[in-house]
């Protein structure tokens, strides 16, 4: 019951406890799996269970709220009512409990999990980012980061002239589209604009620019 809540509320399949009651259930007809498949390997949850209590009277009791994860402008401890991390972080620990059963001693054991965990996670990043690494500066934060280095180089600013500006300064019609995404309105008639982000994370792009073009 308890972890069909966890599931339900991580949206995770439902069938998917299931599957787990079934092995948990069958394990416990042999001496030997019921070793490894015994109520400890669960007991990570209950952190889990304790977020879903707090989750519950926070909401519910309290009438509070709990914003998505692109609402937090500052560190707010509601993040932690999110407990999609806590879920998380109980499925790594039971499997290191499980791993641990299955590769005695348990020092080794941990230590070969460890291992694998962290070849795993190179393999998955590498794959990533040669996988779906895109061939230019994309979006909106990644183009302004390097037009603010490419601006810095080229006219010791990290403003941009927006050369078409000057050409419809004085028409009626809004200047919004003629600026890329993340950049604010000229502050000159010549079409100098500022991006909404801080330049600092500019200068990288701008040594790169500087010393390879």
């Amino acid at each position: 019951m308890a972890l069909g809540i966890v599931a339900y509320l991580a949206r995770a399949p439902l069938w998917l406890v299931g599957v787990g009651a079934v092995i948990f259930s069958a394990a416990q007809f042999s001496p030997r799996a019921r070793a490894i498949f015994s109520p400890a390997l669960l007991a990570p949850f209950w952190f889990v269970y304790a977020a879903i209590v707090a989750r519950f009277v926070w909401i519910r009791l309290a009438r509070g709220d709990v914003p998505g994860y692109f609402e937090y402008a500052l560190p707010d401890a509601r993040v932690l009512l999110r407990f999609e991390f806590l879920v998380g972080a109980a499925i790594c620990y039971s499997a290191l409990i499980l791993g641990a059963r299955f590769l005695p001693p348990r020092g080794r054991a941990l230590g070969i999990i460890a291992r694998l965990g962290v070849g795993a996670l190179c393999i998955w990043a590498s794959a990533e980012f040669f996988g779906q690494r895109a061939l230019g500066a994309t979006g909106s934060d990644p183009y302004a980061y390097v037009q603010m280095g490419v601006d810095f180089v080229t006219r010791g600013s990290f403003a941009h002239r927006f050369e078409l500006f000057p050409l419809i300064a004085s028409k009626s019609i809004e200047w919004f589209p003629l600026l890329h995404v993340g950049y604010r309105l000229p502050y000159n008639a010549l079409g100098d604009a500022i991006t909404v982000w801080s330049p600092g994370g500019a200068l990288a792009f701008a040594l790169a620019y500087a010393a390879g073009g």
